[in-house]
């Protein structure tokens, strides 16, 4: 635990905006393994580079996502971007506790997290029915 005052408190523009935070290795292929993270149910390699996060509760809407990796050989991924056509698509499945993402390698292909390698990710979603831009 830090030795400071921290605060709980986050200010935004949303209704009750949560964040989850979680990580998982690979295998550079469909194996997923040493998932962890709050509010994170499973995670599965649906195929190359595309994977299916199910969450343990429903929300309304998704806000942002980050994906970082770790180990060596990771120059592969250069970039994450949530895997649908449209916001609605993309609430549709957030609110049916799902949440699908793709990594990109440098050559702008999907491509699996390599062998070895950590996936770290930060998925802000909204609590709330009440959303004063929908």
């Amino acid at each position: 635990m830090a030795n400071r005052y921290l605060k709980d408190r986050q200010l935004s523009f949303e209704q009750e905006p949560v964040t989850l935070y979680f990580n998982f290795a690979s295998n550079g292929s469909t194996t997923v393994s040493a998932i962890k993270g709050g509010g994170i149910a499973t995670i599965t390699a649906a195929a190359t580079g595309i994977y299916t996060v199910t969450l343990s509760d429903s929300y309304s809407k998704v806000l942002s996502f980050k994906l970082n990796t770790i180990g060596t050989n990771l120059g592969v991924i250069v970039a994450a971007y949530p895997n649908y056509s449209s916001m609605a698509n993309m609430t549709t499945a957030i609110k049916a506790k799902t949440f699908a993402f793709v990594t990109v390698s440098a050559t702008a292909t999907p491509a699996y997290v390599p062998n070895g390698g950590v996936a770290v990710c930060e998925l802000v979603v909204r609590n709330s029915s009440v959303g004063p831009w929908d």
